[in-house]
């Protein structure tokens, strides 16, 4: 499926992110027969608070479209659905074919609600790609961890067991026994031991960020400690964060980067912008927003 050229780089975090290569007011369709025609729209009205149509992306997370179409879906989801939506990413990383699990992880990360970690745990034990493995160990870290933790080191590493394994590669959904089975490698032991212990310390409707209770504020201080020390410390988690603060503020982050590469002197004075001129006061601490409007969903 073609990507409109409006839309290129839209939904890509190293470039365009939840914006457009150009500022040119645009008319979505009111009964849209295509795919990024109805994600552009669903996207456009959540930015105003009205989420209404997020359902109608459930139909484009298909293997028979373009899987950048799939992913951009799976992505506004996470950032701006309901409890309802939410079990849909629940479903795609408990039943899905290996091609969907790495972007459902990133849905499921971008909510920070811990009670995403078992499925996304069972999901990591189905794979058998080390990519997939390293796509949702490092999204159960952004719940779970600060960065750089050993659940992020071990996060590619695969499950010993044979036997399972050998089940795995039809891809077939695990019974539930053998999904809950007893944890088998370190990177299984390290995430079950530390979900117990978050699990203790905050309600379901909080919504985490590397362990804590999502700060939008001290997002923005980490994100500027990493500009001022260069591209090489921006690399690998410049991205993520970029995704989320921009979600969930509304800010236009793309001059973070340039040519898809971190860019320190754009992001520090993006940053120090939103920190002089956003209300940041309003977001309150472990709540998800979309666009600084308030999800309430869990």
């Amino acid at each position: 499926m073609i990507i409109p050229e409006f839309l290129r780089g839209t939904a890509s975090w190293a470039r365009n992110g939840y914006f457009y290569y150009d500022d040119k007011p645009r008319l979505f369709v009111d009964i849209p027969k295509y795919g990024w025609q109805i994600f552009y729209r669903a996207l456009e009205l959540a930015k105003t608070g009205d989420f209404s149509k997020m359902e109608t992306l459930y139909d484009w997370i298909s293997p028979t479209f373009y899987h950048v179409l799939s992913n951009a879906c799976m992505n506004l989801i996470g950032d701006a659905g309901n409890k309802s939506d939410l079990n849909l990413i629940r479903s795609i990383l408990d039943q899905a074919p290996e091609e969907f699990l790495g972007g459902a992880a990133r849905a499921a990360a971008n909510t920070g609600y811990l009670s995403f970690v078992p499925t996304m745990l069972n999901a990591w034990r189905r794979s058998v790609s080390r990519d997939t493995h390293a796509q949702i160990g490092l999204a159960i870290a952004d719940i779970m961890v600060p960065f750089g933790s050993q659940i992020a080191e071990f996060s590619s590493t695969y499950n010993s067991n044979p036997d399972l394994l050998q089940k795995l590669v039809d891809r077939k959904q695990l019974p539930p026994a053998e999904r809950q089975a007893p944890a088998q490698t370190e990177f299984e032991l390290l995430v079950v031991r530390r979900y117990e212990e978050l699990r203790g310390l905050y309600p379901g409707n909080v919504s985490l960020w590397q362990g804590d209770p999502y700060s939008v504020q001290k997002l923005i201080r980490e994100m500027m400690s990493r500009a001022q020390q260069g591209v090489q410390e921006m690399q690998g988690v410049f991205i993520a964060q970029r995704h989320k603060l921009e979600a969930t503020i509304g800010w236009n982050l793309s001059s973070a980067f340039k040519d898809r590469v971190p860019n320190p002197l754009g992001a520090m004075a993006l940053l120090e912008d939103i920190l002089e001129n956003a209300d940041l006061d309003r977001f309150v601490v472990g709540q998800r927003y979309f666009f600084g409007h308030p999800l309430h969903d869990a």
